[in-house]
C-alpha cells in the first residue's frame, strides 16, 4: 500500500508540474499577441497617391515685359494690309514693339486713335505741374498695366490704314479675340481719344460716359 501510495503522488506532481507548465506557456503567448495590432487597410493594397497642385498656364500666356524707352528698330519695316504680329515688349499704354509673324521684323507700334496718359515723369508731363503730373503718371501707370494684360494676346493683328509719324508707326490694333484695342481704352477711360484717325466718330461714342 505504501509503495503504491507514493507511486500514485508522484505520478500526480508530474502532472501537476506539466499542467502549470502549459499554462504558462499560453499566458506567456497570448500576452504576446495582445500587443500586435492589426494593419489599418489591405496591406497587399498599393499606396495612394498624394494629390498634387499642377499649375495652369494663363489662357493668354504670360505679360510682355516692360522695354527701354528709345529702342531702335529698323526703320524700313513696310507694313501693308493686315499684318500678324506678336509683343515683344511695351512701353506705356499705346506704345510698344512687336515681331512680324510673315518676315520676323520688329516695329515699334504707336497706337492709333487714342492719347493715353503719360507713366513717367517726362518733359510733357512736366509741363503740367509736379502734382499734376505725378496724378497723371499713376493712371499711366494702371493703363499700361491694362495693355500689357490684353497684349500677352499671342497673336494680334495690326490693322491698317498705317501712318509714320517720324518715330514710330501708327497701328490700330485688333486681338484674337476680335476686340479694337484703341476702343477698349477709350471705353474704360483709360484713355481719351486722339490724333486724327478714320474712327474717330466711333472712338467719341465710346468715350461717352467718361469724365
Amino acid at each position: 500500500m505504501n509503495r503504491s501510495h507514493s507511486s500514485l503522488e508522484k505520478q500526480e506532481s508530474k502532472t501537476s508540474k506539466s499542467t502549470t507548465l502549459r499554462t504558462a506557456v499560453l499566458i506567456a503567448l497570448a500576452t504576446a499577441f495582445s500587443g500586435c495590432k492589426e494593419p489599418k487597410g489591405n496591406p497587399n493594397s498599393a499606396p495612394r497617391p498624394q494629390s498634387v497642385s499642377t499649375p495652369v498656364a494663363s489662357a493668354k500666356g504670360s505679360l510682355p515685359p516692360m522695354c527701354e524707352r528709345n529702342q531702335r528698330v529698323d526703320d524700313s519695316v513696310h507694313l501693308e494690309g493686315e499684318v500678324k504680329a506678336k509683343v515683344l515688349c511695351v512701353v506705356d499704354g499705346d506704345t510698344f514693339y512687336v515681331k512680324l509673324n510673315e518676315t520676323g521684323e520688329v516695329a515699334d507700334i504707336r497706337l492709333w486713335g487714342v492719347d493715353c496718359p503719360e507713366s513717367s515723369p517726362n518733359k510733357k508731363c512736366k509741363k503740367k505741374g509736379e502734382e499734376a503730373c505725378a496724378a497723371e503718371n499713376v493712371r499711366g501707370k494702371k493703363t499700361t498695366q491694362e495693355t500689357r494684360q490684353l497684349l500677352s494676346d499671342p497673336n494680334i493683328t495690326l490693322e491698317p490704314p498705317y501712318q509714320d509719324n517720324g518715330k514710330r508707326r501708327l497701328a490700330y490694333v485688333r486681338l484674337s479675340n476680335g476686340i479694337d484695342l484703341s476702343r477698349h481704352l477709350i471705353e474704360k477711360c483709360l484713355c481719351e481719344e486722339g490724333y486724327k484717325n478714320e474712327r474717330k466718330s466711333e472712338y467719341k461714342k465710346a468715350a461717352k460716359g467718361c469724365k
